[in-house]
C-alpha cells in the first residue's frame, strides 16, 4: 500500500513520514511538498496520486492562511477518490468544531454521506496548540523580553508536541477500522500559560513571565505576520482557551494523549531560546 503525506516537510509531516516508515518498512510512503505538490496549482494533484502500489490513504495538511480552504481541498479529495484512495486523515485543530469555519467545514464534508457512502473512511485529528509555537510565534518575546504574550488568560490547555500529533495521524492512517472520526489530540497534561512560563524559567535558568493581553491586542500582533482575517481567527482561538475549551475535551474517550511533557520538550530544544 502507498500512503501519501502532504506537507511532508512541515512540523507534523516530517514526523508522520518517519513514524510510518518505522512502523511498517513495507509501506510505500510518498512524502510531498512544494513545488512537487502545491494547493494553489491543481495541475500538481494528479502526479502525486499516481503510484505503485496505488495510494490508499492520504494525510492532509491544509494550505496556510487560506480562508476558502474547503473548495481547495474538495477538488483534491474528489480526484483522489476517483483514483482509489479510501482514507483521508485531516490535520485540523481542537478549536475547530465540525461544521465551523474553514477546517470545520472540511471535516463536515469528509464525514458527509457524499463522501462516506463511496466507501471512504475519514479521520480528523484535532490537536491543541503545538509546543513548536514557542519556537515560532513566541520566539522573539521569550528570547528578547523573557515573556510569553498571549490572550489565553488563565485557561488550561493541552499543549502537544508535533511528534505526538504525528503519532495520532499514523494510528489513524494504519488502523483497520479507526474507532473515532473526530480525534482531539493533547499532550499528557493541562497547563495554563503561567504554568508554561514557570517551566520555561526552570529549564532555561532565567525568569520567563506570561504577559496577558486582550483578544484585540493579540489580533494586532498576529496581523503583522498574516492576513487580518486569519489573525483575528487565531486570536479568537486564544480567547477560547481562556474559557477552558481544552478542558472539556481532555478526557473524552476519543482523545489521543501524547507522551512528551512540555518540560521534556523545552529541555530538548533549550538552545533555541538561548541568549
Amino acid at each position: 500500500m502507498s500512503i501519501l503525506v502532504l506537507g511532508a516537510t512541515g512540523k507534523t509531516g516530517t514526523h508522520v513520514v518517519q513514524l510510518l516508515r518505522e512502523t511498517d518498512p513495507t509501506l510505500n510512503v510518498i512524502p510531498v511538498s512544494r513545488p512537487t505538490f502545491d494547493w494553489s496549482k491543481p495541475d500538481t494533484y494528479a502526479s502525486v496520486l499516481t503510484a505503485e502500489p496505488p495510494v490508499k490513504a492520504v494525510y492532509i495538511v491544509a494550505p496556510n492562511h487560506e480562508l476558502n480552504v474547503l473548495g481547495t481541498i474538495r477538488s483534491f479529495v474528489e480526484l483522489a477518490i476517483s483514483k482509489g484512495v479510501k482514507r483521508f486523515v485531516l490535520l485540523s485543530a481542537a478549536l475547530a468544531p465540525k461544521g465551523g469555519p474553514m477546517l470545520g467545514e472540511v471535516q463536515e464534508y469528509l464525514e458527509s454521506d457524499e463522501v462516506t457512502k463511496r466507501g471512504i473512511t475519514p479521520v480528523t485529528i484535532k490537536p491543541s496548540f503545538f509546543y513548536e509555537n514557542f519556537t515560532l510565534i513566541d520566539l522573539d518575546t521569550i528570547k528578547k523580553e523573557n515573556t510569553i504574550v498571549s490572550a489565553k488568560g488563565k485557561g488550561r490547555l493541552g499543549w502537544v508536541a508535533a511528534r505526538d500529533i504525528a503519532q495520532a495521524a499514523v494510528d489513524a492512517l494504519l488502523a483497520d477500522n479507526p474507532p473515532h472520526s473526530d480525534v482531539p489530540v493533547f499532550g499528557p497534561e493541562l497547563l495554563t500559560t503561567d504554568d508554561a512560563a514557570k517551566i520555561f524559567s526552570e529549564v532555561l535558568g532565567r525568569t520567563i513571565t506570561h504577559t496577558a493581553v486582550s483578544e484585540e491586542e493579540m489580533t494586532k500582533r498576529f496581523s503583522s505576520r498574516m492576513p487580518a482575517e486569519y489573525a483575528a481567527m487565531l486570536a479568537g482561538a486564544e480567547a477560547l482557551v481562556a474559557k477552558d475549551w481544552d478542558v472539556e475535551l481532555f478526557d473524552l474517550p476519543s482523545t489521543h494523549k501524547g507522551k512528551i511533557t512540555l518540560k521534556e520538550w523545552i529541555a530538548q530544544n533549550k538552545h533555541v531560546w538561548a541568549v
